[in-house]
């Protein structure tokens, strides 16, 4: 008797759909705090209350392997990640440079399409703000940053796009502390843009990598105060300091 499942070609969308289903789920339980950090994740048990096999379910733990949300024990057992402030350093520290450079080399490519882009997406996130619901919010937020880096180049927009992916716990740890911070970032947005707008290279990466020092020093004075933020810093200065000059290249 002939199958009705549609062949090969549709099992395979099928099991690319349960898989995409089953990351969205547990990455937003993480991500909300449903699972929490240092918890083990039965394999067992998500695939008999999800109604999955354990070969989708085994595909969306190593997607969010992969993104520093589960970490995988010798055991093969997997275990929700801990906060680490070492990691949102070096994390922050590397978006920091991989962005700014990103937007010093894009932006001379910015045409007014892209322009017309990036003011529609930032219209969005103003109006999702006032909800001040981080899972609205971040679609549209991840897509505005996502604007300002691609035009940069891809191999750039692509570690830019999975950099951001990683940090958007700490973002989440940012935006719940206080209410205020919702203001802060949307000016921030605006005074990148506006940058950006006038062609001025220097103030607009200035001020993206201002806003995301910002982000990663404010988690960090709230939640361990004492841990070293030098690379940051060290990353925001050199962001700030402009390329380098036909004399500085010489003596390089």
């Amino acid at each position: 008797m002939a199958s009705d499942d549609g062949g090969p070609a549709a099992r395979v969308v099928r099991r690319r759909d349960n898989v995409q289903r089953i990351h969205g789920h547990l990455r937003e339980e993480i991500l909300e705090g449903v699972l929490e950090p240092g918890v083990e994740v039965s394999q067992v048990q998500l695939a008999a209350a999800l109604g999955v096999s354990r070969g989708p379910l085994r595909e969306a733990l190593r997607l969010l392997e992969r993104e520093g949300l589960v970490t995988a024990e010798t055991n093969r057992r997997m275990v929700v990640a801990p906060l680490s402030w070492t990691d949102v350093v070096q994390l922050y520290a590397l978006r920091i440079a991989t962005d700014s450079l990103a937007l010093r080399g894009g932006l001379p490519r910015y045409t007014e399409a892209h322009f017309d882009l990036l003011e529609s997406t930032l219209a969005e996130l103003d109006e999702v703000s006032l909800d001040a619901d981080p899972t609205l919010w971040e679609e549209p937020h991840r897509r505005f940053h996502q604007l300002l880096t691609s035009p940069g180049g891809e191999r750039l927009a692509l570690m830019s796009a999975q950099l951001s992916d990683h940090a958007e716990r700490y973002r989440r740890a940012y935006l719940g502390h206080d209410p205020a911070t919702w203001a802060v970032s949307s000016r921030e947005h605006h005074a990148i843009l506006d940058a950006c707008k006038e062609r001025d290279t220097a103030a607009a990466v200035e001020q993206l990598a201002r806003h995301l020092s910002r982000t990663v020093l404010t988690v960090l004075a709230n939640y361990a105060p004492t841990h070293d933020a030098l690379l940051v810093r060290e990353a925001l200065l050199a962001a700030t300091q402009g390329p380098m000059t036909e004399r500085d290249k010489d003596r390089a």
